[in-house]
């Protein structure tokens, strides 16, 4: 999936965001990388699982100032899409390589999306419950570890 949406996002009027049909593509490329580093993280590939995320985050961070072109029945799960999974793989990347810096960026993102700015409108409720519980969870723990570092 990643080769085919970076085949797509690479033609200058997409990456440029001049077309703004193609913003979604870039949230399923991020998307992809995330979904790639978690395989990666199962298989104990701990390298590329972090580069993976990496490039997960910074398609996001990318994308996120374009997201307002997406269509109002789109926009819940598009949000909740690009906060849950960006502040997952900040949570992870913060682990595998100790990085207070991500760390902190993963509380404020997970503080925020329990906080309720990210969950989607267009979410289940069934799933819209689990996904704040597991952010909740997530929160807890970037808590403890901050604490433990002193930060």
């Amino acid at each position: 999936a990643i080769k085919e949406l970076k085949s797509v996002t690479s033609y200058p009027s997409v990456t440029n965001f001049q077309d703004k049909r193609f913003v979604s593509a870039y949230v399923n490329l991020a998307l992809a990388y995330f979904r790639v580093a978690e395989n990666q993280s199962i298989e104990k590939k701990w390298d590329l699982s972090v580069e993976n995320y990496s490039n997960s985050i910074s398609e996001f961070k990318r994308v996120e100032p374009y997201l307002r072109f997406i269509t109002q029945k789109d926009y819940g799960d598009v949000l909740h899409t690009v906060n849950y999974h960006s502040a997952l793989a900040k949570h992870r990347v913060a682990l595998m390589k100790k990085d207070q810096v991500m760390l902190r960026q993963a509380y404020y993102n997970w503080t925020d999306y329990v906080g309720g700015i990210s969950v989607g409108n267009g979410v289940e409720a069934t799933n819209k419950d689990a996904y704040l519980d597991n952010a909740r969870i997530y929160l807890k723990q970037v808590k403890r570890r901050l604490k433990q570092s002193n930060l």
